[in-house]
């Protein structure tokens, strides 16, 4: 799934290739200054959603990683636990080992 502004740069690539030349030239092209401001315009106005929008997502990806965190650790003590009880009870049906 390509954002908006993927699509925007997009439109602008194919605006400039969709372009003349400018009489004379191989590299300089004529463009409409009023669709190229349209696209430039829609392009500043998307990149602070845009950017919001990725924070959210690293955001939740922090969340999501903090808490499988905890989960793991709270797993691992709780083996450790169960893994000392046996111990204990092993030493207690088997003294003196």
């Amino acid at each position: 799934m390509s954002s908006r502004i993927e699509q925007i740069i997009e439109e602008i690539e194919e605006y400039i290739d969709s372009c003349k030349f400018q009489p004379l030239s191989t590299s300089k092209i004529i463009v409409n200054k009023d669709q190229m401001d349209e696209l430039l315009r829609e392009l500043r106005m998307k990149t602070p959603d845009e950017i919001k929008r990725y924070q959210k997502i690293i955001a939740n990806k922090d969340a999501i990683l903090a808490d499988a965190q905890s989960k793991a650790d709270s797993m691992i003590e709780e083996a450790q636990r169960t893994g000392q009880r046996t111990r204990d009870q092993a030493a207690g049906i088997f003294p003196g080992q």
